[in-house]
């Protein structure tokens, strides 16, 4: 026997060999297919009783959708409640002995006591002064009440001592404390400065 006629022989076994098993791998499939059917008719048929356990569950379950509804009718979000720090860049100026001139912007993040971050941004005119000072720096602080009371309408009363440090306390429109900061500039001037604010959650935009 030549060497190519030993080859075609090997291959035509092999060939062989491979339907063979592939004829009782899909008979065994079309078994076991015909089984799973079988059960599932039975099931479908006759389902099994739930258990008592399995009850329990369910009715406590449904017994706490609608508490967690009626709840959320009735109370407030309470997502970034609390207070928080915030850390940011902002630049002022400010001139004048009475009503005064300037303003102020920031940006920067927000860090709520339930660990949620955000972005917020300033701005605000000066409605109040007395001397002149103008920066540019850091600022850094501690929101004392609320986080959701940092936002919205306010304003904010800074002093700017001579030197790179100036204090910052800002309000609610009711007068209600809401941060306290610490900004580090490159400025010059001092004096005491009351501005009208508006501080919004930039986060996402």
């Amino acid at each position: 026997m030549t060497l190519l006629s030993r080859i075609r022989e090997r291959v035509s076994s092999t060939i062989h060999d491979a339907e063979e098993a592939a004829s009782g791998a899909a008979a065994k499939a079309e078994g076991a297919a015909a089984t799973v059917k079988e059960r599932a008719r039975t099931i479908v048929s006759a389902p099994p009783a739930p258990s008592a356990s399995t009850l329990r569950h369910a009715a406590q379950a449904a017994v706490d959708a609608a508490r967690n509804a009626a709840r959320g009718r009735d109370e407030k979000p309470t997502s970034g409640a609390g207070p928080g720090v915030f850390v940011g860049v902002g630049t002022s100026a400010a001139a004048g002995g009475d009503i005064g001139v300037g303003g102020q912007a920031s940006a920067g993040y927000v860090l709520g006591a339930g660990g949620e971050v955000k972005t917020y941004g300033s701005t605000g005119v000066v409605s109040g002064s007395l001397g002149t000072a103008a920066g540019v720096g850091l600022e850094a602080g501690l929101i004392v009440s609320d986080v959701r009371d940092f936002y919205g309408d306010g304003y904010q009363l800074s002093v700017c001592p001579p030197g790179l440090v100036s204090l910052e306390m800002s309000f609610t429109r009711d007068k209600q404390l809401t941060a306290i900061s610490v900004g580090v500039a490159k400025s010059a001037g001092a004096g005491l400065f009351h501005f009208d604010t508006h501080t919004e959650d930039t986060t996402g935009r």
